[in-house]
C-alpha cells in the first residue's frame, strides 16, 4: 500500500522549525530522553531535536542527542498504532511514509486508510452543503432584486412606457434565476442526505473497531 499525503498541522510534523520549541526550564532540567519521547508521541519527526537545540543555545545548553534519539524512537512506537492512525486520518492529518517503524508501518497505513474513508465522506457531505448554501443565497439576493423591482413599478409614477417594460423583462428574468437557484438547492439537498447516511454507515462500521472519535 502506497500513501502519499501533504503534512497537516497537528500530526507528522517532520522537522517543522519552530520558535522556543522548549523553554529556559525544559532546556536546564535536560530530560532528552522524555522529550524525544514526547516528540515521537506527538507525531514529530527527530528533526525537530535540531530546533530544540536551537532554542536551547540561548540558555547556554546543549543537546543529548543519543538520549533524544532514545526517547523518540519510543515514542514513535507508542504513536504508530491503528488508533492514533485512524484518528490523525479522521481529522484530516497527513502521514510522511517512512516515519513509522517497518513493523508497524502496514497496519498503521490500514488503519490510515479506514479513517481516510470517514474523511473523505465527511469532506464531500461539507462540500455539497457549501453548494447548497450559496444556492440559497443566490436565490435570495434574486428574490431581494425582485422585490425592489416590483417596488419601483408601483411607486415611480413618472417610469416611461419603456422603462416599465424593461422593469418587468427583468423582473422575468430574475424569477427564472431565483426558481433555477432555489431547484440547485433543493437538488443538493438528495446528495447531501446520501453523503450523510455514507458517514453515517461508515460510523457504524468503524466505531467497534476504532471507538468513537
Amino acid at each position: 500500500m502506497r500513501i502519499l499525503l501533504t503534512l497537516a498541522a497537528g500530526t507528522i510534523l517532520m522537522g517543522l522549525g519552530s520558535c522556543a520549541t522548549m523553554s529556559q526550564e525544559q532546556c536546564l532540567m535536560g530530560d532528552w530522553v522524555g522529550q524525544g519521547r514526547a516528540d515521537g508521541v506527538a507525531g514529530y519527526g527527530a528533526g525537530r531535536l535540531s530546533d530544540h537545540a536551537e532554542a536551547c543555545a540561548r540558555h547556554g545548553v546543549t543537546p543529548d542527542a543519543n538520549a533524544y534519539y532514545r526517547g523518540h524512537e519510543q515514542g514513535v512506537r507508542q504513536y504508530c498504532v491503528p488508533g492514533r492512525a485512524f484518528r490523525v486520518a479522521v481529522s484530516g492529518g497527513g502521514y510522511a511514509n517512512g516515519f513509522c517503524p517497518a513493523d508497524l508501518e502496514q497496519d498503521f497505513l490500514y488503519a490510515y486508510a479506514d479513517g481516510r474513508l470517514i474523511w473523505d465522506a465527511m469532506q464531500r457531505a461539507d462540500t455539497l452543503r457549501a453548494r447548497a448554501d450559496e444556492s440559497r443565497a443566490r436565490a435570495a439576493e434574486y428574490e431581494q432584486d425582485i422585490r425592489d423591482a416590483e417596488y419601483r413599478l408601483a411607486n415611480e409614477e413618472d417610469l416611461t412606457q419603456e422603462q416599465r417594460r424593461t422593469i418587468r423583462d427583468r423582473i422575468n428574468r430574475l424569477r427564472r434565476d431565483r426558481d433555477t437557484a432555489n431547484d440547485q438547492a433543493n437538488a443538493l439537498s438528495y446528495d447531501i442526505t446520501d453523503a450523510d447516511r455514507e458517514v453515517s454507515r461508515l460510523r457504524s462500521r468503524f466505531t467497534p473497531v476504532y471507538g468513537n472519535w
